[in-house]
């Protein structure tokens, strides 16, 4: 399950995502302590109510992220992940325990970043911590778009 440590200036999601904005040093430490695990079609990544040690990248792949509903004990399945997206990092914001179960939908790569180096960055890197928050209100407003579409949209429409 395990892979080889590379350096994260190569990956795509370095490029086009929020550690476009580390400093070298910054780069060069998460490069090194990075873990890359690949996960084959439906096998589950983390379940929602553990604990976050802390968040992946998909490198590769497809991950379905799915909140189990208090009302009726039902998945819903609130987003898709594909390359490039992070997930699980909201666990830091919400009491340090996935909000979400995440489980492949294809043979999928991820890198698994410890959350005490997030941590780091956000207070030492400034560029970082706000594109953090900027993806955090993203995803928000995908999830009141998404609310709003529920319960405003008949089926057909959804």
């Amino acid at each position: 399950m395990k892979n080889c440590v590379s350096d994260c200036r190569n990956c795509k999601t370095f490029q086009e995502g929020i550690f476009s904005s580390l400093s070298e040093r910054a780069l060069d430490q998460i490069s090194q302590t990075k873990v890359t695990n690949n996960y084959r079609k439906g096998q589950i990544i983390f379940h929602e109510g553990r604990r976050a040690f802390g968040f992946y990248c998909v490198t590769k792949g497809k991950v379905k992220l799915e909140k189990i509903m208090s009302c009726n004990d039902k998945g819903f399945i609130y987003k898709i992940a594909n390359s490039t997206d992070l997930i699980g990092y909201q666990a830091f914001f919400t009491g340090e325990k996935y909000t979400e179960t995440a489980q492949a939908l294809e043979d999928t790569s991820l890198c698994f970043f410890d959350k005490d180096l997030f941590y780091k960055f956000i207070n030492e890197e400034k560029n970082f911590a706000f594109k953090v928050f900027s993806l955090m209100t993203e995803n928000f407003n995908y999830l009141l778009d998404k609310s709003r579409d529920l319960a405003c949209k008949s089926v057909r429409e959804r």
